[in-house]
């Protein structure tokens, strides 16, 4: 099957926004579950309508009708059979655009994707320094420290940032006691703290030298022992 356009069944139930705005989501009630005629499908074709109901999403409902650039599309491991899907009736040929937003070309919808990307990013980047700077116990400078975080290049997982914030402030003697000298969280990103190796505290050490249970002092007494006495002083410590 092939020339025209394709569009999606009841297409208003996917409908993620209420106004003109192109769809990034579309909503999917579970009751697709229960479809008699998705059972129907096999598990791949099952897989590949999905898709296409994310591809409606990104061009309006107004879908090529060619299972190759389709498969393109959606990225599919194996043919898509379009005619099955029809048959169906999960998908129309040649009907008017339901969706109010515009269509897009491959090259609008390059673009949208990349934004979609791009924000992702940056919801990803904005959480993950959320989760640092939570963990940093010197909470001052936060529009610095934030922009410090998205200049620093080549900047590790957030997993070995933490650990080395971890080891600096279990074992580093500035860390003690108080923020006074621990450095703003702006400057610690610009210096690339993290990196630096850990100054472990010295452990306090008891010079303290136990008396050795053999000496002379610690002897065991000896009633039958002669009794050593000084010059000038009777045995019961008297002077004489």
């Amino acid at each position: 099957m092939g020339g025209g356009y394709l569009s999606v069944k009841n297409w208003d139930k996917f409908q993620q926004y209420k106004d003109d705005r192109p769809m990034v989501f579309i909503r999917v009630d579970v009751g697709v579950l229960d479809d008699y005629e998705m059972e129907q499908l096999t598990e791949i074709q099952q897989n590949h309508l999905m898709k296409i109901w994310l591809l409606a999403g990104r061009c309006g409902n107004k879908i090529i009708n060619d299972s190759a650039w389709i498969g393109r599309k959606i990225n599919a491991k194996s043919k898509v059979n379009i005619n099955q899907l029809v048959k169906c009736g999960f998908l129309i040929p040649d009907t008017p655009v339901l969706d109010r937003t515009v269509s897009y070309g491959d090259s609008e919808l390059l673009a949208l994707e990349e934004k979609r990307r791009e924000e992702i990013r940056r919801e990803e980047n904005i959480g993950q320094f959320e989760s640092w700077y939570l963990a940093y116990p010197k909470k001052v400078g936060r529009v610095k420290a934030q922009k410090a975080w998205n200049t620093i290049k080549d900047r590790p997982s957030l997993d070995t940032l933490l650990t080395a914030l971890d080891d600096q402030i279990a074992n580093e003697q500035q860390w003690q006691g108080g923020t006074k000298y621990i450095p703003n969280p702006a400057s610690y990103l610009n210096g690339r703290k993290w990196e630096d190796d850990v100054q472990k505290q010295q452990q306090h050490v008891d010079t303290y030298t136990r008396p050795d249970v053999q000496s002379q002092a610690f002897k065991t007494f000896d009633p039958d022992a002669p009794v050593e006495v000084a010059p000038g002083i009777n045995p019961y410590g008297d002077e004489l």
